[in-house]
């Protein structure tokens, strides 16, 4: 059983360096690489990243490009207003397919460029700024990060009159804000792949719904419990003191961020379970069939009235 999943997130200023230099695997050493990747794979050999900036003159004949640099470009160019220190300022989407038979029948390159699209057709031209392809780990999957940007009409008064402007600004919210949102972005995803893919007979394999809002909360515990890792084997490898000081700062803030998070998700347990508890309340099945049956029919009930109480004639 195969799924099209996908993964959302918001990015802060705080995020931008630690998810690029993860998503490049900008190390230092092989022991700075994630676990799950092969010791035979920590290479470049297996990793694509790719920057999309929109005014290219500004960085030609540089060797290396960043994901902060990328960002800033795209908010300069649209001159976004209203960047507050805390904002989000883009969205990173994580999407594969978790049975890596895909590839064998289908180009994963494709596959990025179809996605892109996707994502670029949903959030607009040019709001795609960084494409990270993963090759190294056990299955395939891409790292797209997309800086949604809103026109928003804004009302202004002084001294001189008031009036209207149309303005620039972020937009994460529409996107991310809630399980709701959330949730349709599964189906969009779902939608997508079955409409692109033939229901995914192009990848050889049954395409399924992807993962529930609730496990992607607890696969983002688990992501961010990951990134926490990372930055302490980076800070014990620093020895000046303001750059210890802000990679202490950026462990704090993803340690508020998971708490945060931990407790939805106990919330989300809570509920779930609530409900298989009130579920189980019920009366037992003949007053119940959706229980395990699923409904029964009209006709079926009506030819059960007739059968109650009388043998078959042999």
């Amino acid at each position: 059983m195969a799924f099209g999943l996908i993964r959302a997130r918001n990015l802060s200023a705080a995020d931008i360096s630690s998810t690029d230099i993860h998503n490049a695997r900008r190390y230092e050493a092989k022991e700075q690489y994630p676990l799950n990747v092969p010791l035979e794979k920590r290479n470049d050999n297996f990793i694509k990243a790719e920057y999309i900036l929109e005014n290219h003159e500004d960085y030609l004949g540089k060797k290396e490009t960043t994901l902060a640099e990328a960002i800033e470009e795209r908010l300069k160019i649209n001159e976004v207003k209203g960047i507050k220190s805390n904002s989000n300022l883009a969205i990173e989407y994580v999407v594969g397919i978790n049975d890596k038979k895909a590839w064998d029948n289908y180009n994963f390159d494709g596959f990025v460029s179809n996605t892109k699209q996707w994502l670029e057709r949903r959030h607009g031209k040019d709001s795609v700024v960084a494409v990270y392809s993963h090759l190294d780990e056990s299955n395939p999957h891409v790292h797209i990060i997309v800086v949604p940007i809103e026109k928003k009409t804004v009302k202004w008064k002084n001294t001189k009159g008031s009036g209207e402007r149309t303005e620039s600004r972020l937009n994460t919210r529409d996107y991310t804000g809630g399980r709701e949102k959330l949730r349709g972005l599964q189906n969009d995803y779902f939608e997508h792949l079955t409409q692109r893919y033939d229901g995914g007979k192009k990848f050889g394999l049954e395409l399924f719904r992807g993962t529930l809002v609730e496990n992607q909360t607890k696969e983002y515990v688990e992501q961010t419990n990951h990134e926490i890792g990372e930055l302490r084997t980076v800070l014990a490898s620093l020895g000046d003191d303001i750059a210890k000081n802000i990679v202490q700062g950026q462990i704090l803030e993803k340690q508020r961020i998971l708490a945060l998070k931990e407790v939805e998700l106990k919330k989300e347990e809570d509920r779930r379970h609530s409900e298989k508890k009130n579920l189980w309340k019920l009366k037992g099945t003949r007053d119940n069939p959706d229980i395990f049956h699923g409904k029964t029919s009209a006709e079926e009930k009506s030819g059960e009235k007739k059968n109650r109480g009388h043998r078959p004639s042999r």
